[in-house]
């Protein structure tokens, strides 16, 4: 590392790191404790989940967009503690980790951008699904809808966007403003991955 970078970095407050995830370059600003996240591995288990079958599917109102929107906070700001970006197609992804509760259980979420527009919101709380009956339950009762006990995944289509309920591991909250983006995003890590894999093979 030269002079200039150093001070940069001492100046700004962070340091970078740059991995190869499933064969895309992903770059991380961390503004702590070097840990980085797998954003790659985050939306196939979001698409894996989605298409599930022991997924239960629901058409609600807007109204569910203002129920996640306050769930997840997303007009409350957060210090960004890593921040991941990566580029396909021409097209610049970005994705901001910050800490949302300290105490247990941790709390994080996780802002998905396409080009600075927002793409979709991540919560999970490390609680081995402790919470999700609670918040399940929440949103049962506020859209009068019924799911079996049982039920640990629930996806939620409302007003042109979705979002996804979780509770099989942590209990997790997704949220997906724009589903075009999204699914674009989905088959073009598909595409690197498959490409990746080939490439291997031929070594």
């Amino acid at each position: 590392m030269d002079i200039l970078n150093y001070l940069s970095k001492l100046a700004t407050g962070y340091h970078s790191r740059s991995l190869k995830i499933s064969g895309i370059n992903v770059k991380f600003k961390f503004y702590g404790k070097p840990v980085p996240f797998d954003p790659i591995a985050m939306l196939r288990e979001l698409q894996f989940l989605s298409q599930s079958l022991g997924c239960l599917n629901l058409d609600m109102d807007k109204d569910y967009l203002d129920f996640a929107h306050h769930e997840l906070d997303i007009d409350q700001h957060l210090p960004a503690l890593v921040i991941a970006s990566f580029q396909l197609d021409g097209l610049r992804y970005k994705v901001i980790r910050s800490i949302k509760r300290v105490e247990n259980p941790r709390c994080s979420r996780y802002i998905f951008y396409c080009a600075d527009q927002m793409m979709a919101v991540y919560q999970r709380t490390y609680d081995y699904g402790q919470s999700f009956d609670k918040l399940s339950a929440k949103f049962l009762r506020n859209f009068e809808a019924t799911a079996p006990s049982n039920q640990r995944l629930i996806k939620v289509m409302s007003d042109g966007q979705w979002g996804l309920l979780e509770g099989m591991v942590d209990s997790q909250l997704w949220l997906i403003v724009a589903p075009n983006h999204m699914s674009d995003i989905l088959q073009k890590i598909i595409l690197a991955k498959n490409t990746s894999s080939a490439q291997k093979q031929i070594h």
